[in-house]
């Protein structure tokens, strides 16, 4: 039987991109449609959804819900999406993705993304498992607890910064893109920590939020902070961030990582098209969106049995290349 994974590889997208096509097909381009389509048609993947809805009270679909404010292109998405296809489509269900939580179909269960302070909390009355990524506080605050997976933000930027430290800097900036998310203000904790830890005083010009998360709004602003401050090193909540950082320092003739260190934040593969490679904290991604199927995976199969939740932090790993090195 075929999956969204084999539809994915044989149309040469990802199986995210298959998700939209059977779900949300006009928000797929026309060429990435053909390929779906085709591939469909060759595999002859045609789930019965309707059959086993009735044999089995069960429609054999998952939703997965990330909000559009996110960027859903981005590699992260798309890599942690594959994670979840990759275990759910083995056990016959089927990943589709969406933007909200509003929809007509009944749902299997949920995998739930990108909560912040605006976010819908209807999904915790969901008939229906539920999984989240990121352990929110408003949602716990309601009394229900879910199971969740979240990565250690605060452990993340924490070790980052204490990779400049330990390379001499004591002048560092960081750098938070303009998004209302919990965990930018866990990673901005973390570096506070680490710079507390070793007495090191920190200026308010060297904490930057709201940057334009673009690599052109990134090399927007290491301009300003490099002409207005004398920082050494940068630790950037994202790689595309840290990619900007790079193109300004060489439009401005400053060396990296001789004259400026730069600290990414996620490893899904912008921190090595850099020029020199990013060192980055590298997050599994792939392995999340596994664990995050999994969880899901076992409620369904065990609905309506009284499971204790499950609560995982992940730790990230400090990837050391070429855009850090001792002060000079």
């Amino acid at each position: 039987m075929s999956t969204v994974n084999d539809v994915a590889k044989l149309a040469k997208v990802s199986a995210m991109t298959v998700s939209r096509a059977l779900n949300n097909p006009e928000k797929v381009s026309p060429k990435s449609l053909k390929r779906v389509e085709a591939a469909i048609a060759e595999l002859g993947y045609r789930p019965n959804q309707a059959a086993r809805a009735l044999a089995t009270n069960s429609t054999g679909i998952v939703k997965l819900v990330v909000p559009e404010r996110l960027g859903t292109s981005d590699p992260y998405f798309t890599t942690l999406f594959a994670g979840v296809a990759s275990i759910l489509s083995k056990n016959h269900l089927a990943v589709l993705f969406e933007e909200d939580l509003t929809s007509n179909i009944k749902y299997d269960g949920l995998i739930v993304m990108g909560l912040n302070e605006q976010s819908d909390l209807s999904f915790l009355d969901y008939p229906a498992p539920v999984v989240v990524f990121g352990k929110g506080d408003d949602y716990q605050q309601t009394g229900q607890s879910v199971d969740w997976i979240d990565l250690n933000n605060e452990e993340a930027s924490y070790i980052a910064t204490k990779h400049l430290i330990g390379l001499g800097h004591t002048e560092i900036a960081l750098f938070k893109f303009d998004a209302d998310e919990p965990f930018l203000d866990e990673r901005e904790v973390g570096y506070h920590l680490a710079m507390a830890e070793h007495g090191i005083k920190v200026r308010p010009e060297w904490v930057v939020s709201g940057i334009e998360h673009t690599s052109y709004g990134a090399k927007m602003q290491t301009m300003r902070t490099l002409r207005t401050t004398s920082v050494t090193g940068i630790v950037c909540t994202s790689d595309l961030l840290g990619i900007g950082v790079i193109q300004a320092a060489r439009d401005l003739g400053i060396r990296i990582p001789d004259d400026l260190s730069v600290v990414g934040f996620d490893g899904v593969g912008y921190d090595q098209m850099a020029d020199p490679r990013l060192t980055t904290m590298s997050q599994p991604v792939h392995w999340i969106g596994q664990r995050l199927g999994q969880l899901l995976l076992e409620r369904i199969q065990h609905k309506g049995e009284p499971l204790p939740p499950k609560h995982e932090l992940i730790s990230a790993e400090l990837v050391v290349r070429d855009s850090t090195a001792r002060r000079k």
